[in-house]
């Protein structure tokens, strides 16, 4: 895994970065407005299937071309749920988790699995990877929002290409 390694050092000039950053807080601003309540629940398994299908793409991509890329999405897709989450009351914030952990946490998986395999029609070196990816969700809801936890360790909760 040498090239996950230094992955958020890669050289990239300030515009970019602060292109970057802008766009990743608009997206995080536009998911915590909009939308009712009831709604938002599948709207968080969604974010969070969105997320996990760009971390099969760090894991299983047989090239370098979009790992930056790849790992911004991640983190924006997780801070938008993190966001909404801790922006609700105590009992509402259970009440979310509780429900992203009871079989939604697997359906946010698939729809993960189910997009990384969507994209590997069109890009072959993603198709190499379908093969080694779990049927069950590796993570927990807590390792996938907790800052602490590196992307070496979420990805290696994944089996290796061989």
């Amino acid at each position: 895994m040498d090239y996950f390694e230094n992955i958020l050092d890669m050289e990239i000039d300030d515009k970019d970065y602060f292109t970057e950053m802008s766009e990743m807080q608009s997206y995080i601003e536009a998911f915590l407005e909009s939308g009712n309540r009831r709604d938002k629940k599948d709207d968080c398994v969604t974010e969070i299937g969105l997320a996990i299908e760009h971390l099969l793409k760090l894991k299983y991509c047989t090239n370098d071309r979009n790992y930056r890329v790849w790992w911004n999405s991640f983190s924006t897709h997780i801070g938008a749920f993190s966001s909404y989450a801790r922006g609700l009351s105590k009992k509402d914030n259970e009440k979310l988790m509780a429900y992203v952990k009871s079989n939604n946490l697997q359906r946010s998986y698939e729809i993960g699995v189910k997009n990384y395999k969507h994209a590997a029609k069109k890009y072959p070196d993603l198709k190499d990877g379908e093969k080694y990816i779990p049927t069950e969700c590796k993570w927990s809801l807590d390792d996938l929002i907790n800052p602490n936890v590196t992307l070496e360790e979420l990805l290696a909760k994944l089996p290796d290409m061989e």
